[in-house]
């Protein structure tokens, strides 16, 4: 059987109360495929934000797409397509 490590922690057979401390806050699912990460429909500072606590929303999603080469400027109202 496999293994899967997180920090040195074997978290491969953690019981759900042990996964919820990670889960979001630690480990996340980030989807590869562009058609399936980002609405085409949607904003994508809206989408990015989904996962940001609404009062740090703003300052983190500019901060994130900066960080990745995208000015927020320029995205702030582009849909994903």
């Amino acid at each position: 059987m496999g293994s899967v490590k997180y920090r040195g922690q074997e978290i491969l057979h953690l019981d759900e109360s042990e996964e919820e401390k990670l889960r979001g806050r630690e480990i996340a699912y980030l989807p590869q495929d562009p058609f399936t990460a980002f609405s085409p429909l949607f904003r994508v500072v809206g989408q990015v934000g989904e996962i940001v606590p609404r009062r740090e929303r703003w300052s983190k999603v500019t901060h994130l797409l900066e960080q990745f080469g995208f000015p927020w400027v320029r995205y702030r109202r582009s849909c994903s397509h």
